[in-house]
């Protein structure tokens, strides 16, 4: 659940870059013989054609989104830095460096999202300002101890309405 568009189109552009699952349509996807503009620049691992990525390597990619999405980003970072210090252990330290920028690439999406380890309860925090007649409240969307989104409200109110009336008919 996200509270508006903007953050899922932010999450989606955010995961596209993190996890470089494919977004092509299946039509074009069945009938690539070659990688696609998405495949160059980073955005897609290539599951189109089979001497790039594995069908197993891309299930794990897809596992690791939907684990993602789940909230479930710690679990993602363990199995992210296992992975990592297998590839280092091979001297595969392409691979290493993958892992490591993903690693890193979910630590910063934390770090933006992080309110307080004291409490993984979800809450909603309000804000409230009123002045001149126009007021304002503004609500943090608090989940499982991240910011998950928010969103502001500016009621219409008549002239005399003290601050309480205006927090409570909220």
């Amino acid at each position: 659940p996200y509270p508006d568009s903007g953050a899922v189109r932010e999450t989606l552009h955010l995961l596209q870059k993190i996890f470089p699952v494919r977004q092509c349509e299946d039509t074009v996807y069945s009938n690539r013989t070659r990688p696609c503009l998405m495949y160059q620049i980073g955005r897609c691992a290539g599951p189109c054609v089979s001497s790039i990525i594995s069908d197993e390597e891309y299930a794990e990619l897809v596992g690791f989104v939907r684990l993602f999405l789940q909230g479930k980003d710690q679990q993602v970072l363990k199995q992210l830095i296992e992975k990592m210090e297998v590839a280092s252990q091979q001297l595969r330290f392409e691979d290493a460096a993958k892992f490591r920028d993903q690693i890193q690439a979910i630590r910063r999406v934390q770090e933006q999202q992080y309110v307080s380890e004291d409490s993984m309860d979800d809450m909603d925090v309000l804000g409230f300002a009123q002045e001149n007649g126009i007021a304002c409240i503004h609500i943090l969307m608090i989940r499982q101890g991240k910011v998950l989104g928010s969103r502001s409200h500016f009621p219409k109110i008549p002239q005399n309405t003290s601050q309480q009336e205006v927090f409570d008919s909220f």
